[in-house]
């Protein structure tokens, strides 16, 4: 089991490391969920890391688990067609 998207939130934030969390609708690995994706950056990673992976049933329930305060950003216009928003 995953540990929760706070927990590895807080955790980046002990490391100094910068996480984004991308939130996809239906991507062609979990077809029947939304899903939230961490991705790891910080100064010596130029490309952003994967992390850890959680799914929902509803993209409300995947909204609820996005930690308070982050910024949000809509899906532009050359990213995925999954993508439905990312928080950093």
């Amino acid at each position: 089991m995953s540990p929760s998207v706070i927990t590895v939130y807080m955790q980046a934030r002990v490391e100094g490391r910068l996480l984004i969390f991308t939130l996809y609708s239906h991507p062609r690995d979990y077809p029947q969920h939304y899903v939230i994706r961490a991705w790891y950056t910080d100064a010596r990673t130029p490309e952003p890391e994967p992390g850890p992976v959680w799914t929902y049933d509803t993209l409300d329930d995947a909204r609820l688990d996005i930690p308070e305060g982050l910024a949000l950003f809509t899906r532009g216009p050359g990213d995925d067609p999954t993508i439905v928003e990312s928080y950093l």
